[in-house]
């Protein structure tokens, strides 16, 4: 489970538990006590449950706003037939407190079992799929054309065109992951190096992207995937693939090799060394995150290729992206 995962459960339990109206009247020992302590278990895993079936978790909020409402209606109707005592309202509005419990806990039974036991209090994740592949791309070349053909920038074409913003905007969540799967195998190819298969999920805070050295895969922010401008997706990419070029280097070179000592493999020692003591934007600080050896390489490599990228489809940097590129928390080299 994520930090953030636990953080939000201790959170809504320690404000439920001590800073609401009720607590006096549920907590009695019975079993409103018990559902009554459920419900900040409940609220998160609702949350989770929305990330897969919004227009699900709306229907199940509306219902119990109905069902809330509708009791309030029945019992201020029976307590119109009796004298109005102090006693008696307050009868009345503990019966509608232990209402309320036991109807957010039959309303939210099945998400939250959902939530746990079928999501595992995880968030949607998207994957590259192979036959939208084949819907958005052509068959490949054949082996002659690929022979004849000098610029893999021009040879993939029709791959670095989908980043058009145009086109870019009219993909969905999984037609975009895969799109993106393919430039990350375009990445690697160029470097050089295997391609690691690429998700979109829900991460951190402040993290837009990261690669893991340890799970050998990337993945991708989910909200900044779906809002953000192709060229902002293109640079994060760029940026994630180089961090697994470096990852493939220090991990497959011979360091007792005398040739690595020398001063013209004085960037890679330090990419070797920067992983063993890698820096993280909130224990160290942001400029000694971003002036890190493998930040400030993978940084310099996103940036001009993500240039190369868009002039040969036409697209002119923005001015703002240009001027910020690197200036957020975007990777992390290890998952937490």
């Amino acid at each position: 489970m994520h930090g953030e995962t636990v953080f939000l459960f201790l959170s809504v339990t320690v404000a439920w538990l001590y800073w609401q109206p009720l607590k006096k009247c549920c907590c009695d020992g019975r079993w409103t006590e018990v559902l009554f302590n459920l419900i900040p278990m409940e609220m998160p895993l609702l949350l989770i449950f929305a990330q897969w079936h919004f227009v699900l978790f709306a229907g199940d909020l509306l219902l119990l706003a109905l069902a809330e409402l509708a009791l309030l209606i029945i019992l201020k109707k029976d307590e119109r037939k009796y004298r109005s005592t102090k006693r008696r309202r307050r009868m009345y509005k503990d019966a509608f407190k232990r209402g309320s419990v036991l109807m957010a806990f039959l309303v939210t039974a099945v998400p939250c079992f959902l939530s746990l036991f079928v999501y595992k209090l995880r968030g949607p994740e998207y994957r590259a799929e192979d036959d939208l592949a084949k819907l958005i791309f052509s068959e490949e070349a054949s082996d002659d054309e690929a022979a004849e053909a000098v610029d893999i920038y021009q040879e993939n074409i029709e791959l670095l065109s989908c980043f058009e913003e145009q086109r870019w905007e009219n993909f969905d969540k999984n037609e975009k992951i895969t799109i993106v799967q393919k430039l990350a195998d375009f990445e690697a190819d160029c470097l050089g190096v295997p391609s690691v298969p690429v998700s979109s999920c829900m991460l951190d805070v402040g993290t837009l992207g990261s690669y893991s050295s340890e799970t050998k895969e990337i993945k991708i922010s989910l909200p900044y995937m779906a809002e953000s401008s192709a060229e902002e997706c293109i640079q994060t990419i760029c940026h994630e693939v180089f961090h697994r070029a470096q990852d493939y280097l220090v991990e497959n070179l011979d360091w007792e090799n005398e040739v690595l000592q020398s001063a013209y493999f004085d960037e890679l020692r330090s990419w070797k060394e920067n992983q063993e003591n890698y820096k993280d934007v909130w224990t160290a600080g942001f400029d000694a995150y971003e002036n890190q050896p493998l930040e400030a390489s993978a940084r310099d490599y996103a940036a001009k290729e993500t240039d190369m990228i868009l002039s040969y489809i036409g697209e002119q940097p923005d001015d703002d992206t240009a001027e910020t590129r690197g200036k957020e928390p975007r990777q992390e080299m290890t998952e937490d």
